[in-house]
């Protein structure tokens, strides 16, 4: 593999700018909803009231995940076959460690998945500014888990995460186009269950740094950064080197699954 090609100096054309395109998009859909999605959650004193009455309350920690994940699997199922759908630095980094991107490309599609992350929190923001403000949410804590703890959770599920977005890209090649969407979804569906009270179940580093820069909230931010790359790392090191399928493979399978 040439310098050129792993640097990325031949990228810039037409079918890099619309991959950067559906990231940021994809990114900023996603972003936003979540945000939606997560204010739910809280409640004024006529909400209060309200549930009182109705017996019901802010949105649950299921509902909370399950529109997070569903989300996901949205986006990438409209944007999928115009884009690799990352909407995640981690999945971008993975995929540059193993060479299925560029430097220059990895780079500028986390620049647009942060740009796209911090403008969703703000038109979020500025759409219901009662209910967010002096919220700081996205931004994710840990309050019951040591620093220790939130690292290797973060790392674990993003591990997972990534993982799965490269296993999922075989079945794309297999001619299982519409199951990787559904499959990454259902895995952040999953880990949001797993993680969101314990760690805020970040897994991306852009999730978190637009709701950091929107409420200039920035403690223990690293955490979100260094936990989600090692896992994204490993995850797709495990699936390059111990799971991948080779080429010949992947076409016995495809034509198996035709059969």
């Amino acid at each position: 593999m040439g310098w050129k090609k792993v640097v990325g100096t031949k990228d810039f054309n037409r079918a890099s700018v619309i991959l950067l395109a559906t990231e940021f998009f994809g990114t900023l859909a996603i972003v936003f909803t979540s945000i939606l999605t997560m204010a739910q959650q809280y409640v004024d004193q006529e909400e209060v009231q309200r549930a009182i009455d109705n017996t019901s309350s802010g949105a649950s920690m299921e509902q909370i995940s399950l529109g997070l994940g569903l989300v996901f699997a949205a986006v990438g199922q409209a944007l999928g076959r115009r884009s690799v759908c990352h909407f995640n630095p981690a999945v971008t980094l993975g995929y540059c460690v193993v060479g299925e991107l560029s430097l220059i490309m990895s780079f500028l599609f986390m620049v647009v998945q942060c740009i796209a992350s911090a403008i969703g929190v703000y038109v979020a923001l500025v759409l219901l500014p009662e209910k967010l403000a002096n919220k700081h949410l996205g931004v994710p804590k840990h309050p019951h888990v040591s620093v220790l703890g939130t690292i290797v959770i973060e790392m674990l599920l993003t591990f997972i995460w990534v993982f799965l977005a490269r296993s999922a890209e075989s079945h794309k090649m297999m001619g299982l186009r519409d199951t990787a969407p559904l499959a990454v979804g259902a895995t952040i569906i999953a880990a949001y269950l797993a993680a969101y009270r314990l760690t805020g179940g970040s897994m991306n580093p852009a999730r978190s740094f637009g709701p950091a820069l929107v409420y200039m909230d920035w403690k223990d931010h690293w955490i979100y950064w260094l936990a989600p790359f090692a896992g994204g790392v490993l995850g797709a090191l495990t699936y390059e080197f111990f799971f991948k399928i080779g080429p010949h493979k992947e076409h016995e399978e495809a034509e198996e699954i035709a059969d």
